[in-house]
């Protein structure tokens, strides 16, 4: 999943938040794992012998997931710019059993395809719009004539939880600030459409509550943050370091409950 920092930090903030951005990566694939393989074999089903690309595939999970939704003579490439996931996705191949995947190690803002795919799939963070201006005028210059593409946006900023809790409410405050206001559907129609992409459908795989044992999701959210909300000073190292131990505290009790935002899953060409 890529989270879209306004500019590249240095320091402890940034290496914490790289660890965080990959545990982050595999929990969002296992509460949204049952939603997104659905709505995938179903936007999937007509495509025959064809070659796609994963975009910021992290660890690789979801790539497996929808490479054995394919047919065999399909292809699918993984692309993600941190060299660990990179090496996670390579290591879990020994127990696949799928060779068509293959994973490359690049910034999706400079990589360039040797070949156009006939469907891109990624999952993107609701946050900088002109991040995903530039994002989508690298998908556009690297997909077929009439390819499909398919894009999962999540709001990191709209977890809920009870009973009310005033680290959490306050991450999900700050998380927010790097998100663009308004509706997210609507933003995403017309940032498709400056780009020259025609939208087919959008489908919302709705809010539930996850499992106790997932619930650390939300500390991890604001810790893959912490880079970008110090640099927008919107807080300070001594309050984020405050809020996460009490937020983890919160997490770990048994009467929380805590629900995933809804998914917004866009299919254009």
């Amino acid at each position: 999943m890529m989270i879209f920092d306004t500019e590249k930090q240095a320091g402890q903030s940034l290496q914490l938040g790289t660890a965080a951005r990959r545990a982050l990566d595999g929990l969002l694939s296992s509460i949204y794992k049952q939603d997104t393989e659905e709505w995938l074999r179903l936007q999937l089903k007509h495509i025959q012998g064809g070659n796609g690309l994963h975009l910021a595939s992290g660890n690789g999970m979801d790539s497996y997931m929808l490479a054995h939704l394919l047919d065999a003579e399909s292809t699918l490439l993984g692309i993600d710019e941190d060299a660990a996931m990179i090496q996670t996705a390579r290591n879990a191949a020994v127990n696949s059993n799928h060779g068509a995947v293959k994973f490359l190690q690049a910034d999706p803002f400079c990589w360039r395809a040797t070949e156009a795919f006939d469907f891109i799939y990624t999952r993107l963070s609701a946050g900088n719009w002109t991040a995903h201006s530039a994002l989508l005028y690298l998908l556009r210059a690297n997909q077929k004539k009439n390819a499909v593409l398919l894009i999962e946006i999540v709001a990191l900023s709209e977890f809920k939880a009870y009973p009310y809790n005033h680290a959490f409410a306050r991450a999900m405050e700050l998380i927010g600030m790097l998100e663009t206001t308004g509706d997210k559907a609507t933003q995403a129609e017309l940032l498709l459409q400056q780009h020259g992409f025609e939208l087919l459908e959008f489908n919302t795989a709705m809010p539930a509550f996850i499992p106790n044992n997932q619930h650390n999701i939300v500390s991890l959210a604001l810790e893959a943050c912490r880079a970008a909300i110090l640099q927008r000073r919107g807080s300070t190292t001594e309050e984020l370091n405050a809020l996460l131990l009490e937020l983890r505290e919160f997490e770990q009790q048994n009467d929380t409950l805590i629900s995933r935002p809804g998914l917004l899953q866009i299919t254009a060409r």
